[in-house]
C-alpha cells in the first residue's frame, strides 16, 4: 500500500476479489487493492476523439463540394450544347466558355481541394495512435502496425501536396484564361491557339489527380484491412497471477485465464473491411477508366463519392467512439504493469 503514488491513495480501497471484477487490481501481502477512478472512465465514455470527426467532417463536405462543383460544369456544358467531341476537337470557342465558368466556380473547386487535404492530414494522427494502441506500445506485431502508421501518413502526405499543386496550378491557369492572351498567336488573328495549349495543359494536370484519387482509394483499403487483421488475430486472454500458497518445498504461483476485452469492436472490423472492398473496387474502375473511360467512368465516380461522402467518413465516427476508451485503457494497463514491477523491486531489494 506505501508503495503506491500518493495522487492514486484516494482513488483506491481494499475489496476482495469478485468473479467478472473488471477493476484493475494488484494483489499482494494477502490482499487486493482496486484502484477506480470513476470520473474518468465516465469523461471518456462520453467523449469522442475531435481529430476523427473533424476529419469525418472535411471528408463530407469536400465530398460534396466536389459533386455541386461537378454538377454545376455538367450543367453549364449541357446548357452551351458544349459536348464531348468539341473536347475532343479543341474548338476555341467552347474551351474560352468552360474556361468562363470554371473562373466563375474557382471559389467552389478551391474549398474542395483545401478541405479534401485537410481531411487526410487529420486521419493521419488518430489512425497512428490506433496502430500504437494495437501494437500494445509495440510490443505486438510491430511489422503490422507499422505498416498502417505509414499507409496513413504516406496517404496523407501524398494527398496533401498533390491538392495543394492542384489547386496552384488551377489558379494560375484561370489567371492565364482571364488575362492573357490566348486567341492571337499567329498573323492572321483569332487562331484560338493558346486556348488548346491551356485546355492540354489543364487535361494533364487532370490526368495526374486521377492516379493520385486511385492511390487514395487503394490507401483506405490498405488502413483498413490492417485494422481487420490486427483486431482479428489481438489475444481473447491473458493469464494473471491468482494467489500466492507457500508449501513445504517452496512458494507455487497459481495462475488464472483471464478474457480480455478486445481493443475495438468485431463490428467495427468488419464494418471497415466492407469500406475497404468498396475503396478496392473503387480502385480497380479507377484503373480501368483508362481503357474505356465511357463504361467505367461513372462507376468509378459513383464509388469515390459514395466513399468519401457516407461510409468512410461512418468510419471514421466509430472510430473516434472508441479510440478514446481505448487508449485510456492501454496507458492504465501501461501504469499497471509498471506499478507490479515497482513493487517487484522493491520486495527484491528488501
Amino acid at each position: 500500500f506505501f508503495l503506491l503514488p500518493a495522487n492514486w491513495i484516494s482513488q483506491c480501497r481494499f475489496d476482495l476479489p469478485r468473479a467478472g471484477s473488471h477493476h484493475s487490481a494488484i494483489q499482494e501481502f494477502g490482499f487486493v487493492v482496486t484502484i477506480y477512478d470513476t470520473s474518468r472512465l465516465k469523461r471518456m465514455m462520453t467523449c469522442w476523439d475531435s481529430k476523427c470527426v473533424a476529419s469525418s467532417y472535411c471528408f463530407v463536405t469536400s465530398g460534396i463540394l466536389f459533386v455541386v462543383h461537378r454538377q454545376m460544369m455538367q450543367s453549364y456544358r449541357a446548357a452551351n450544347g458544349l459536348t464531348f467531341p468539341d473536347l475532343l476537337d479543341l474548338t476555341p470557342a467552347s474551351i474560352e466558355l468552360a474556361w468562363t465558368r470554371r473562373d466563375d466556380l474557382r471559389g467552389i473547386e478551391m474549398s474542395a481541394a483545401l478541405v479534401g487535404s485537410l481531411a487526410w492530414f487529420l486521419l493521419a494522427v488518430p489512425v497512428a495512435q490506433a496502430a500504437w494502441v494495437l501494437s500494445r506500445g509495440g510490443r505486438r506485431r510491430v511489422g503490422a502496425h507499422v505498416m498502417l502508421a505509414s499507409v496513413a501518413t504516406a496517404g496523407a502526405f501524398i494527398e496533401f501536396l498533390a491538392l495543394l499543386f492542384s489547386m496552384g496550378m488551377n489558379n494560375i491557369s484561370i489567371w492565364m484564361s482571364r488575362d492573357f492572351n490566348l486567341s492571337d498567336w499567329t498573323e492572321a488573328g483569332g487562331d484560338g491557339t493558346g486556348w488548346r495549349v491551356l485546355e492540354m495543359i489543364s487535361l494533364v494536370t487532370d490526368g495526374m489527380l486521377l492516379w493520385v484519387d486511385a492511390f487514395e482509394s487503394l490507401a483506405v483499403f490498405g488502413i483498413v484491412a490492417v485494422f481487420f487483421f490486427s483486431i482479428g488475430t489481438e489475444p481473447k486472454h491473458r493469464l494473471v497471477s491468482k494467489a500466492k500458497e507457500q508449501s513445504a518445498d517452496g512458494s507455487a504461483t497459481d495462475v488464472a485465464r483471464v478474457t480480455v476485452q478486445p481493443t475495438f469492436r468485431r463490428r467495427f472490423a468488419y464494418y471497415g473491411l466492407f469500406v475497404g472492398v468498396l475503396a478496392l473496387l473503387n480502385f480497380i474502375f479507377d484503373v480501368l477508366r483508362f481503357v474505356d473511360w465511357r463504361s467505367f467512368g461513372f462507376p468509378a465516380l459513383l464509388l469515390q463519392v459514395t466513399v468519401r461522402v457516407i461510409f468512410l467518413p461512418i468510419w471514421l465516427l466509430c472510430l473516434a467512439r472508441q479510440l478514446p476508451v481505448a487508449t485510456e485503457r492501454f496507458e492504465e494497463e501501461q501504469r499497471r504493469q509498471d506499478l507490479m514491477q515497482a513493487t517487484a523491486r522493491e520486495e527484491f531489494d528488501r
